[in-house]
């Protein structure tokens, strides 16, 4: 349930079910790793972004922003907040 289908409450609440009997050290982890799989397919666009076409069009069927020079303090506040959950997390 949790790929896209169905709506946000509901994939959540899934994912409580899922995981209710986890250590939070446990859930903590996985959120990590839910958040970075999802960072890091979003900057892997953006570096390739200007010079690729399919990457383009991949950016627009996803609705991701065209224009990233203005993001560009959001984008470096993103990565800075993923080194600190990193350094955190170690």
């Amino acid at each position: 349930k949790c790929s896209g289908e169905g709506d946000l409450k509901s994939r959540v609440m899934s994912l409580f079910d899922l995981i209710w009997n986890y250590r939070w050290d446990a859930k903590v982890v996985l959120v990590f790793a839910a958040f970075a799989t999802k960072y890091d397919e979003f900057r892997n666009l953006t570096q390739l972004y200007p010079c690729d076409t399919l990457v383009a069009s991949i950016m627009r069927l996803k609705q991701l922003p065209y224009k990233l020079r203005a993001l560009k303090p959001q984008i470096k506040a993103l990565s800075l907040l993923v080194k600190t959950m990193m350094d955190v997390a170690m």
